[in-house]
């Protein structure tokens, strides 16, 4: 139920942009719009609206849901983009993919414990992973670096 709420407010989230740019390009010369940090052009909203689409339509295809997560990502919806990736490792509990997903999305959120989880567990998966054990000491240490809570 939750997920739904959230795919529902992506899509209407990609189908208000589509409209500012939309009248942007009748009003004024042609431009990308910045949202979230990421240009928002027609053919993203598109992407993104057909990706929100293959979720709702297809909610146990973890593929569509990791491909949401990362077009989220990219497009600064770092929220959204985690609940993709979490459905994605739901739905696929051995999907390093999402793992690493979850762990970009908890990077950029400075939940460096999470990041830290997701690491863990892919070195489990794949002990021999490359640059794994670096990204594991980089969060360990953000997180004996970080301001402890009082």
């Amino acid at each position: 139920m939750r997920y739904a709420v959230v795919t529902t407010a992506a899509v209407a989230l990609a189908a208000a942009a589509f409209f500012v740019v939309r009248l942007s390009a009748t009003t004024s010369p042609p431009r990308q719009i910045p949202v979230a940090g990421s240009p928002v052009t027609p053919a993203a909203t598109k992407q993104m609206t057909a990706l929100i689409l293959e979720t709702q339509r297809r909610p146990d295809y973890a593929p569509a849901h990791l491909q949401l997560g990362e077009f989220l990502l990219k497009s600064g919806g770092v929220r959204n983009a985690r609940k993709s990736f979490e459905r994605a490792l739901e739905l696929s509990p051995a999907s390093v993919r999402a793992l690493y997903g979850i762990a970009a999305c908890c990077e950029k959120e400075a939940d460096h414990a999470g990041a830290l989880k997701a690491y863990l567990r892919i070195a489990e998966l794949r002990p021999d992973e490359p640059g794994l054990k670096d990204r594991i000491r980089a969060a360990q240490a953000a997180i004996s670096t970080a301001p402890k809570a009082r």
